[in-house]
């Protein structure tokens, strides 16, 4: 549907919206699919490849795991005795009024830092120091398997690219990018039986993508990418660019008032 609105081909009203999950969590099997179906809704779920029926999670869910786990004040107390070099939140006065902004903002910065060579460093040092080295039982639970994928397909689901490994691609060689990006499509179509056209990039902010990525999204024959922010910056090439509102944990009443500006600006 939305290739026909990029195409020409069809005009939309005020009211259509397009529902997308990024990552591959299992909550989008036994959470959304049951209301998709009730409310007759189709979506698209971006799969990061190496998340399916793997028997580890990913860094940056380590050290999420780890955070709910032990806290982030037990986090960022281990931290500060051992690293000077990262860059954390300040607890100003909109933070002193919001502790959860605070505490989801300073999670989502040591996060976004362990695609570096120094957040490994430190997510290793993390493990050791809390003696967390399996998450076999969690990786189970957080992601989805192609069984459910398959079964999905089936219902009201499209499936789209979200790289192999959730890296940022920005920080990769030419090369480095063009395998996590092709590898997944070729991996994701080989199970499904069906062509991948779409992407969204991990992450999605500005800076974690570059005109070389959309440059091998466009060679590798993709039709549209999706970016984590509503605001394109890259470039003018609004296929592989389109904004996108993330909902989180917004209030309703917040999204509403995104869901009003969005349509003001556009």
């Amino acid at each position: 549907m939305m290739e026909e609105f990029y195409d020409g081909n069809k005009d939309f009203t005020e009211n259509c919206f397009a529902i997308t999950f990024d990552d591959g969590f299992k909550d989008i099997y036994t959470n959304a699919l049951p209301i998709l179906k009730k409310h007759n809704l189709a979506a698209c779920v971006f799969l990061t490849a190496d998340m399916i029926n793997a028997n580890d999670l990913l860094p940056h869910h380590k050290l999420y795991f780890i955070i709910k786990q032990y806290g982030i004040e037990a986090i960022t107390k281990a931290i500060s005795q051992r690293y000077k070099y990262f860059t954390m939140p300040k607890p100003d006065f909109y933070y002193c009024h919001n502790p959860i902004d605070f505490r989801t903002d300073l999670e989502k910065t040591l996060c976004f830092q362990m695609a570096s060579d120094a957040g490994k460093d430190l997510l290793n040092y993390l493990m050791k120091s809390f003696c967390v080295d399996d998450f076999a039982r969690e990786a189970e639970q957080l992601y989805l398997n192609w069984s459910e994928i398959i079964e999905m397909k089936g219902a009201c689901i499209t499936f789209g690219c979200h790289t192999c490994s959730h890296p940022i691609l920005s920080k990769l060689t030419p090369e480095g990018q063009e395998k996590e990006i092709l590898e997944c499509k070729r991996k994701i179509e080989e199970k499904i039986k069906e062509e991948v056209k779409y992407f969204a990039y991990p992450y999605g902010y500005p800076d974690t993508y570059n005109e070389q990525t959309l440059s091998i999204l466009h060679e590798g024959g993709f039709s549209l990418a999706f970016i984590g922010v509503k605001k394109r910056s890259v470039s003018n090439f609004e296929r592989f660019e389109i904004p996108r509102i993330v909902i989180g944990n917004m209030p309703i009443w917040e999204f509403s008032f995104e869901i009003l500006l969005s349509r003001r600006h556009n």
